[in-house]
């Protein structure tokens, strides 16, 4: 499909929270080329169904089951809570990625360097997002022996919603920290505050705090304005991104995120050089897991922290604590144009039980995509048989 350009006049007024969480109550006047039209009537799937469909299709390419089971969690939950970036749209990324020999489907992550509380793993060329998940089980393992444990890991790629990762810490009663990204100076994606060469990955960072309950204070989001997912997600709707966003091939803003994928095209850090610098934070702790190329100056990797609550204060005080200063921000007047005031965590709840109820939308150009995969695996989205326990899994919390 060529780069949208819209004609003049055509305007229609929708919400875009699914696509830049970080304001979600208000609306956006989105310019759309009049054939794309129908695509914002997507179909629609139920958690279950896209659970028991990616672990068929991820098995079906030879990703071991227990595995295929565990990455189909993370990618099905991200769409769950409305992070539709890091969800079935990655599918496609990660079959390209085994078919090119980058990711070993039936590999495994093992400890290369371990020393009581800090630990260094070996991806072992394997899915990302299932080493990650390991990695956090691990952390917060050594955590609830020592009261701060530290792990990173080798041989990387895409790890899905590091939100998932870092609310698993937090209703153990940990404190989490967990950052991914690199860098390699001209051959990124994401500008450098005042520079004209693409260099970092989007870089994300994420805490998570305990409450005692189940919406835990998730800080998620990438370093750069937006994730590069969500410009999937725009181009997938047919729609644009906000001023500021990203550039051009020739280093001029844009709002069409086709543009983005064309070569040259970059996302900007948010908050400019502020921004920037945090961008340099995922590629300098990703490197104690030894992930420095010398030879190409590409720095990147997996860092995650966790700590025990428990080591410093009594854990149910704190969580009543945190609970409580989270809710008397929540208590105050929104402002004009906000409906009410949400801290960290709260868009993915309310995501989760709207979804759970109606379900996942799924836009007519990521089914176009997984359809060469259903077509290769024999793996037919709209033919899976739903498991009891992927009705189980999805139940309403």
């Amino acid at each position: 499909m060529p780069p949208l350009q819209p004609p003049e006049n055509t305007q229609l007024k929708l919400t875009y929270a699914s696509v830049f969480p970080f304001n979600t109550q208000r609306s956006l006047l989105v310019i759309l080329n009049s054939v794309l039209l129908d695509s914002l009537m997507p179909s629609v799937y139920s958690a279950p169904h896209l659970q028991a469909f990616t672990g068929d299709i991820l098995s079906a390419s030879g990703v071991t089951a227990h595995i295929a089971e565990e990455v189909a969690e993370v990618l099905v939950g991200a769409n769950l809570v409305g992070h539709d970036s890091h969800g079935l749209l990655r599918i496609p990324m990660y079959m390209k990625t085994m078919a090119d020999g980058r990711m070993i489907p039936d590999a495994e992550p093992t400890g290369v360097d371990e020393k009581g509380n800090t630990v260094v793993m070996d991806g072992n060329g394997g899915n990302s997002i299932f080493t990650c998940k390991k990695a956090t089980e691990l952390a917060i393992e050594r955590c609830k022996e020592t009261g701060v444990s530290i792990v990173t890991f080798k041989r990387i790629e895409h790890i899905g919603r590091l939100g998932h990762y870092i609310k698993m810490a937090a209703q153990e009663g940990y404190v989490g920290f967990v950052t991914v990204g690199g860098g390699t100076a001209g051959k990124g994606a994401v500008l450098p505050h005042g520079s004209t060469a693409p260099t970092f990955g989007t870089n994300p960072l994420a805490w998570g705090i305990p409450t005692g309950d189940d919406t835990p204070f998730v800080l998620d989001y990438a370093t750069s304005v937006v994730a590069e997912g969500k410009l999937r997600v725009a181009r997938s709707k047919g729609l644009e991104v906000p001023d500021g966003t990203i550039v051009d091939k020739d280093g001029k803003p844009t709002n069409n995120p086709w543009d983005f994928y064309e070569p040259g095209g970059a996302l900007l850090p948010f908050g400019a050089h502020k921004g920037s610098a945090l961008l340099m934070l995922p590629c300098l702790l990703g490197t104690l897991g030894e992930n420095y190329d010398f030879e190409t100056g590409r720095a990147h990797g997996f860092f995650v922290m966790m700590l025990d609550v428990a080591r410093f204060t009594d854990l149910e005080t704190y969580q009543k604590s945190v609970r409580a200063f989270l809710d008397s921000i929540k208590a105050t007047d929104p402002a004009d144009g906000f409906d009410e005031v949400w801290a960290p965590g709260d868009f993915e709840t309310h995501n989760r039980k709207r979804r759970l109820e109606e379900g996942i939308e799924v836009p007519d150009l990521i089914l176009e995509e997984l359809q060469e995969w259903e077509d290769r695996w024999g793996v037919e989205l709209d033919s899976v048989v739903v498991r009891e326990e992927d009705k189980e899994r999805y139940c309403p919390a």
